[in-house]
């Protein structure tokens, strides 16, 4: 809760200044609190995913600036997940599951998601 209300703060201030201030734009004062920004979301987002069960599966998404955007296959929740903690090989609809510190690869729910795709569209092709 504490960093929900601090980012809220930082956030107002930025937004008045961009108002009121014309050169406000790209200033040092405005890179700054962008920067500060950032850190209090990537602060959140680990907070966050240590409260994760190890065993839970991500789906990637897609990477956004400094982050893996990911889903968690068993609620559907979406997660910012730093880049530095996500297996650099993975792409766009890999499933990932947390180990030894970092989002690594399960290939093996690769193949299983992967057959079940092959599966759907065998079924389909028959179909018609």
């Amino acid at each position: 809760m504490f960093f929900i209300n601090l980012y809220e703060i930082v956030n107002s201030i930025d937004l008045a200044l961009e108002k009121n201030i014309k050169s406000y734009n790209n200033s040092f004062i405005d890179n700054f609190i962008d920067e500060l920004k950032k850190s209090l979301m990537a602060s959140n987002s680990i907070k966050t995913l240590n409260n994760i069960p190890e065993d839970t599966l991500f789906t990637l998404d897609r990477y956004e600036g400094n982050y893996a955007v990911c889903e968690n296959r068993t609620t559907g929740k979406m997660y910012n997940i730093p880049k530095s903690l996500v297996d650099f090989r993975a792409k766009d609809g890999d499933i990932l599951k947390f180990k030894n510190g970092k989002y690594q690869i399960s290939y093996e729910e690769n193949a299983k998601q992967g057959e079940i795709i092959q599966n759907l569209m065998e079924k389909t092709t028959k179909t018609k």
